[in-house]
């Protein structure tokens, strides 16, 4: 035994890689196992919670021919049923581009079967919506959207619902949509899409098309469990029991209610062709008077044209007077408009006289008093131009005195500048010769035995040096003051003579006006010169002007006898017009007369033929909508009788397995085949690939 066990190890150690392998293997595979076993009862615990939280149904029950209020009472009278609720739903398709989805509308109940908002909010409104998350995706719809549907049926979407577009208000998930698919439909590709949310009074129809059926007692209960599932049994079991009554209570309410359609549609028809037949009868009689009356237009037409034929040579006649009258009287009227014209303008000429005398007038006065004004104005101009001159006199007086003085104060102090100069050479010599005697007496003072003889020499030089420097010194203060003094003197001068230019500047510019005002006023009496002119050629305009108005009335006064005669002329050869006038228009009158009365007549028989027509079609469009409503109404009553009679039966029950149990035949292309030479086992939801092969073996 211990020889086994340490061949045991033996084997172990040496084959450690190969001994954790399969020793983390089985751990996984242990792991995996228990993880699988205790996941089924979590979720079955999870999906419990949820239905119980969204009141989930515990049975669905369904109609081929609809449900009613009656059906309703009589489960919720079933023992074990705590509480019974009508559904709506209808399926639809929404159409985006050339996509088309299937959904499948479904009417809000309160306390059973309620949506898990996950965005957004109830509908308020019946045209507001709440949807599948799965349609927004696949649509691309979004939250304040509108979504329009259409029905995928013969009927219209408007007999089964108030609105045909909804405003999407959030997006839901519902209990009884727990898988990716959506079941099957009857419209469409044949599956649903996804599902919409409605208020319930967006739905038309009384008629129910299921019924929700909670369980007293199932809430509390686990809904996998066995214990669930026999409590919600017995209720169904109970409620199939009322299925051969309610099948048949339907059945006939539907039957009773196609045979009162027909009945009502066959008395209407009956009703309907008698009407027709009485309406024809109108309609021939109508005929044969419109045919008599329109043989006595006929015969009054052609008695109205010969009497217009002699008319209209009488309005020729009176036509060709006419037009002679209007000529003479359009050139009686253009005479008249040019005396007219010729009295105006000779108005105007006379009013332009007078305006261009008094315009004389005053241009004779205004030309005096501005030739008073230029001689004023000349006057003034001299007298300036004489104070000018001679106060350019004493301007050029000045500036020679104060040239002169210029001269003379520059002269000084170059005089004073040359004397500084002197100054200032002496005493710096002064200065010299003072250092000297002083070096020389101090080296004498440090002899041992100066010369006291030749020290008081040397200090007497000193003091007369000294003195003399004191002497220069005031001498330069002199002739710095002297020349302080001019300097003043020399600005003085120049201000002066800058003062002179200015005024100067000031003589000049008073020239310049002036020269520029004598100017203005040889520009002024050559202006007058030429106002006298204009006014002497005014004058004899004027001269000429009152000749040929004169002229002009003599003219006018001509014209008006003439036109006196014309008018004359005129007013006889009116009234004799005025006469034939009246003639022709009383044979108008007559005329328009049997037009008018013959246009009613015409008018009256187009009226009836019309109404006839119309009756005619009437009858014709009657006729076929009562025979389409009897053939309709037998058509609803056979479609009613075979839907009753074949609503129990095996295509029943292929459709409840279908539509409301998710149930379905594999199709060809449902249907893969695949390998696995690794394993037999395969994962339930483990995606197989395209190549068929799910692994390959490393086997050789």
């Amino acid at each position: 035994m211990k020889a086994f066990r340490k061949d045991f190890f033996r084997e172990i150690l040496k084959n450690k890689g190969r001994f954790l392998s399969v020793f983390f293997i089985s751990l996984l595979g242990a792991a995996f196992f228990s993880g699988i076993r205790s996941a089924e009862g979590d979720m079955k615990t999870s999906a419990d919670a949820y239905y119980d939280q969204t009141n989930y149904m515990d049975l669905r029950v369904l109609g081929t021919l609809g449900l009613t209020d009656t059906d309703m009472e009589d489960i919720a009278k079933v023992k074990g049923v705590a509480q019974v609720t009508g559904g709506h739903t209808l399926e639809v398709l929404h159409k985006e581009g050339e996509k088309e989805q299937t959904v499948k509308l479904i009417a809000l109940e309160d306390g059973v079967n309620e949506p898990q908002i996950l965005d957004g909010r109830l509908p308020q409104k019946t045209d507001e919506i709440l949807v599948d998350q799965k349609f927004l995706d696949e649509t691309g719809k979004k939250i304040g959207d509108q979504v329009i549907f259409e029905s995928g049926t013969d009927t219209a979407l408007s007999d089964d619902l108030v609105h045909g577009t909804f405003t999407i208000v959030g997006s839901a998930t519902l209990p009884y949509y727990m898988e990716l698919t959506r079941g099957t439909g009857s419209i469409g590709n044949g599956s649903i899409d996804s599902f919409g949310l409605l208020l319930p009074e967006t739905f038309t129809s009384e008629i129910y098309t299921e019924i929700y059926v909670q369980v007293d007692g199932a809430k509390e209960l686990e809904s996998y469990s066995t214990s669930y599932e026999k409590t919600v049994k017995q209720v169904q079991n109970r409620v199939e029991e009322l299925e051969e009554e309610a099948c048949q209570r339907r059945y006939d309410a539907v039957y009773q209610e196609g045979e009162d359609k027909l009945s009502d549609a066959r008395k209407q028809v009956t009703d309907g062709e008698k009407e027709l037949a009485d309406g024809k009868k109108k309609l021939e009689d109508g005929t044969l008077q419109i045919e008599e009356a329109k043989d006595t237009v006929a015969e009054k037409e052609k008695e109205l044209k010969e009497n217009e034929s002699l008319l209209a040579e009488k309005e020729t006649e009176l036509q060709n007077g006419e037009n002679q009258l209007a000529t003479k009287e359009k050139e009686l009227t253009a005479g008249e408009q040019q005396l007219q014209q010729k009295m105006q303008e000779l108005a105007a000429g006379k009013q332009e006289l007078a305006t261009k005398q008094t315009e004389l007038t005053d241009g004779k006065a205004q030309l005096q008093i501005q030739e008073e004004e230029l001689n004023t104005a000349k006057s003034q101009l001299e007298e300036q131009a004489a104070k000018l001159e001679e106060q350019k006199s004493q301007l050029e007086e000045k500036e020679k005195e104060l040239d002169e003085n210029e001269v003379t104060v520059t002269a000084g102090i170059t005089q004073v500048q040359e004397g500084q100069e002197q100054l200032a050479a002496g005493m710096q010599s002064v200065q010299e010769e003072i250092t000297r005697l002083e070096a020389k007496k101090e080296q004498l003072s440090q002899m041992e035995e100066p010369d006291a003889e030749q020290l008081q020499q040397i200090e007497t030089a000193l003091q007369e040096l000294k003195q003399q420097l004191t002497g220069l010194e005031t001498q330069k203060e002199v002739l710095s003051q002297k020349e302080t003094e001019l300097t003043g003197n020399l600005t003085q001068i120049q201000l002066g003579k800058g003062e002179l230019e200015q005024a100067r500047t000031q003589l000049d510019a008073g020239e310049a006006e002036i020269s520029m005002h004598r100017q203005e006023l040889a520009a002024g009496e050559e202006k007058i010169a030429q106002a006298k002119e204009q006014l002497a050629a005014g004058e004899r305009q004027i001269s000429q002007v009152q000749k040929q108005l004169a002229d002009g009335e003599a003219q006018i006064g001509q014209a008006k006898a003439q036109i006196a005669d014309g008018k004359k002329q005129l007013a006889g050869a009116k009234a004799a017009l005025a006469d034939g006038k009246t003639q022709l228009s009383a044979g108008k009158q007559q005329i328009v007369d049997g037009k008018s009365a013959l246009r009613e007549a015409k008018d009256e028989i187009d009226a009836k033929e019309t109404e006839l027509e119309d009756g005619w079609k009437e009858y014709r469009k009657e006729s076929r909508k009562a025979e389409k409503k009897l053939a309709d109404a037998k058509e609803e009553n056979t479609t009613r009788y075979n839907v009753v009679m074949d609503s129990v039966n095996l295509e029943e029950v292929r459709d409840r397995a279908i539509n409301d149990l998710g149930m379905g035949y594999a199709t060809s292309d449902q249907i893969i085949e695949y390998q696995n030479p690794v394993n037999d086992y395969v994962k339930q939801y483990e995606s197989i690939p395209k190549s068929g092969v799910l692994g390959q073996t490393t086997d050789k």
